[in-house]
């Protein structure tokens, strides 16, 4: 995978397509309209987040699937610290407190109203 992220330069900004089936048993949560970066992070792929994290430049960080999220939203629901870590620098520039989920709730709001822990300090940036 991170040969194909870093010198073949795929569409790191592709997108799982409407057609998708959503709720076949083999997809595991999986959202039409995910991104790659979602995917991985969904998956348990979490080591893949800094191999994409190096294409930060080119990376849609506000692509939401069909449910909203982004990949900052599947990090905090998958429960990725790791992930989270990774990828809340990277957001922290953009105005990550208004993206938001069909609920009308951004990453941290959701941190916060699952009561997470090990997440808290970040509350504050």
């Amino acid at each position: 995978m991170q040969h194909l992220i870093i010198e073949r330069k795929v569409d790191i900004n592709c997108t799982l397509p409407q057609t998708f089936e959503r709720d076949n048993s083999a997809t595991n949560g999986l959202i039409p309209g995910m991104s790659a970066l979602s995917v991985a992070i969904k998956s348990g792929n979490v080591k893949l987040v800094p191999t994409f994290a190096r294409r930060k430049k080119e990376i849609s960080f506000g692509s939401a699937d069909d449910d909203g999220n982004t990949a900052l939203h599947h990090c905090v629901l998958s429960a990725s610290k790791f992930a989270f870590e990774k990828l809340f620098p990277l957001f922290k520039p953009l105005k990550w407190r208004k993206i938001h989920i069909k609920e009308g709730k951004n990453p941290l709001e959701i941190i916060e109203d699952l009561n997470m822990t090990g997440y808290r300090k970040r509350k504050k940036n």
